[in-house]
């Protein structure tokens, strides 16, 4: 399994936005260099800046980052933004978009390939509609890339 691939089934599991996951995604999508460093790994470096950390509480990560999801020198909501979701990978002919109803539990995206340069199609389905587009977009683009989906 590709690093796409397991930061889609991250955003499938996520519950919620999840800005710890948004760091890790646009550190993959920029294609930055990520180092947890510190001396218990708690500060998270992505390329030359430190961009949050974690005091890890008794029941969670409590993540923290230090960049706004708008504006200069932001890090996306992709977790929590429908707009920050599709901006990762764009390249899809077709996409189908289902709620939650008594049958699903959460979101499905369903996107189909451009004949012109892909064939196929990716899917996305996670309890919120941001991160459903955001699990559907990351496989797109690791397919794109010939990676691992």
């Amino acid at each position: 399994m590709g690093l796409l691939e397991e930061l889609a089934v991250r955003c499938e599991a996520a519950t919620g936005a999840d800005r710890e996951l948004d760091c890790l995604i646009w550190a993959e999508v920029t294609e930055q260099k990520v180092v947890w460093t510190g001396g218990d790994g708690h500060l998270l470096v992505i390329g030359d800046s430190a961009i949050g950390s974690i005091d890890p509480g008794k029941h969670s990560r409590n993540f923290s980052c230090n960049r706004q999801p708008t504006g200069p020198g932001s890090i996306p909501a992709y977790t929590g933004s429908l707009e920050a979701g599709r901006s990762i990978w764009d390249d899809w002919d077709h996409c189908e978009v289902y709620r939650p109803d008594h049958q699903t539990l959460g979101w499905t995206v369903h996107m189909y390939g451009n004949a012109n340069a892909w064939r196929g199609s990716v899917d996305g389905f996670a309890p919120t509609e941001a991160a459903a587009w955001t699990a559907a977009s990351l496989r797109g683009l690791a397919l794109s890339k010939g990676s691992d989906t």
